[in-house]
């Protein structure tokens, strides 16, 4: 049984292995060619995912880890998502001198983590899943070594990402002093019994504060747009969707089984409105793709904690939801990108003119991600930001029931829905100059799609555009994950 539940982590640990081992045993191979086998394999990895079955009993490896279906559903987005990225990896890597194959190893390497992240049921398991995550990226984003922007990404993730696991490790020592464990289901049942004291509320309070560094949200939030500006690109799209993914897996199920006491409501109220404040006005006068994707996803942060700030299982759901059509919307947006400056060299948006006449298909996926980013119908998009618009106007009864919560959530109900009309300007600026100006007289003619850039870009199209039509598998698959939670 033991085994039956870490598989996926294990079969991720062995890939990575085999993919340093190939680099010395075969170093002709392509790493092209590397990067694209990987994919494959772990498109089939995520196939056969759906195959395993959630695990009701809780004393997996003595009570450490979880099988159920919250974990499973986060899994197969993780999974799902991976296997994009390495079809986006595999466009960028010959642009690394050296170390190919362990820029593969190390992805691989940190989604172990995060797989393990998701069904981590103790503090401790959570702490050393969280930085087997934390040291890969640490490397990773200071992966090209030979570029000053890519150095100085990875001495801030290293200096800002120390800090959060310190915050992350005071915190359990906190509440292993107040309660003896660091068990979630043991905790669980001592709050029930109202035994943890100030010294637990103040440890967990220092854990949340450490998973607002990993989901780029308020106040945690301001090394995102120069480490997303300076990474290798692959490594920015990995931050923007695995990070953000397994952050907010960790962060619901401290709220879904009641370890973050509903009194931090207030708090979590403040926090989504300067994070959505931050996020889309910082993207107003942004010149470069990627630091304007950076602050996009400090605003997509802000909005997921909407879902939270709700306090219900409405709110939780649409957050599953909108996170699973997040990840394939940004790494469609980054593939295109990779593949835009493998020919140009650059992510300045002004070179972006006239691109639906140089290379319509970039130009009409770029076009697709940012309506889905946007909101607008009949992206994903606009879907996922529905329901969570809907999970605040019908917040749970402590809400109604607590009339400071109850203003300050109107307030920002209001104030989400002006951040949406700020982002519809910053993202339309960019299709503006892609659909409706001409390319300059030194614009660089971009070189034919290869094949598989041009399938999995199509792919991507494909799924933003039929999840906004066809909503009700992945809401069913998100409401029947979060249902282990309903009886707490």
């Amino acid at each position: 049984m033991n085994f039956y539940s870490i598989q996926l982590e294990v079969i991720l640990i062995i890939l990575s292995l085999s993919t340093l081992l190939a680099s010395v045993f075969i170093p002709s191979l392509s790493p092209r060619k590397t990067g694209l086998t990987l994919a494959a394999c772990v498109a089939v990895l995520f196939v056969y995912s759906f195959s395993l079955k959630p695990l009701s009993h809780p004393g997996l490896f003595n009570g450490l880890f979880m099988l159920d279906s919250y974990s499973l559903f986060f899994k197969r987005v993780l999974l799902g998502s991976l296997s994009l990225l390495m079809v986006l990896s595999s466009e960028f890597v010959n642009k690394f001198d050296s170390g190919k194959n362990e820029f593969y190893a190390l992805i691989l390497l940190a989604s172990a983590g995060m797989l393990v992240m998701c069904s981590s049921n103790d503090f401790i398991l959570l702490f050393v899943a969280l930085e087997l995550v934390t040291i890969c990226f640490y490397i990773l984003t200071s992966f090209s070594r030979n570029q000053r922007s890519s150095l100085e990404a990875g001495i801030k993730y290293l200096i800002l990402g120390a800090l959060s696991s310190g915050l992350l490790i005071y915190g359990i020592s906190y509440i292993y002093g107040s309660t003896g464990t660091t068990k979630f289901f043991q905790l669980i049942e001592q709050i029930q019994l109202g035994n943890p004291g100030y010294s637990y509320q103040f440890g967990i309070i220092l854990v949340f504060l450490s998973f607002l560094f990993k989901v780029a949200a308020f106040p945690m939030l301001f090394w995102a747009p120069d480490v997303y500006q300076g990474s290798p690109t692959p490594v920015t799209a990995f931050l923007a969707t695995g990070s953000k993914i397994a952050g907010f897996a960790v962060l619901m199920r401290l709220f879904l089984t009641g370890l973050i006491p509903p009194y931090l409501l207030i708090l979590v109220l403040i926090i989504t409105g300067l994070t959505l404040l931050y996020g889309n006005l910082g993207a107003l006068k942004q010149t470069s793709f990627k630091r304007l994707l950076g602050y996009s996803s400090i605003g997509h942060a802000g909005y997921l904690f909407l879902g939270i700030s709700s306090w219900s299982a409405q709110g939780v759901s649409a957050i599953l939801f909108y996170l699973a059509q997040y990840a394939i919307t940004s790494l469609a947006l980054f593939l295109a990108l990779t593949v835009y400056e493998s020919s140009t060299n650059t992510d300045s948006i002004d070179s972006l003119k006239g691109l639906h006449k140089r290379s319509p298909l970039l130009a009409l996926v770029f076009l697709a991600g940012l309506a889905s980013l946007a909101g607008l119908p009949p992206f994903s998009g606009f879907f996922a930001k529905f329901q969570l618009f809907l999970s605040i106007m019908q917040p749970s009864a402590y809400i109604t029931g607590n009339p400071p919560a109850f203003i300050i959530f109107f307030s920002l109900a209001i104030l989400a829905g002006i951040t949406v009309v700020i982002s519809l300007y910053f993202y339309f600026t960019i299709v503006k100059t892609m659909y409706m100006e001409d390319p300059d007289t030194h614009s660089i003619s971009l070189p034919p799609l290869s094949l598989s850039s041009k399938a999995t870009l199509i792919l991507c199209f494909s799924l933003i555009f039929l999840i906004g039509v066809f909503q009700n598998p992945l809401v069913e698959a998100s409401r029947n994950a979060i249902m282990p939670f309903l009886g707490h």
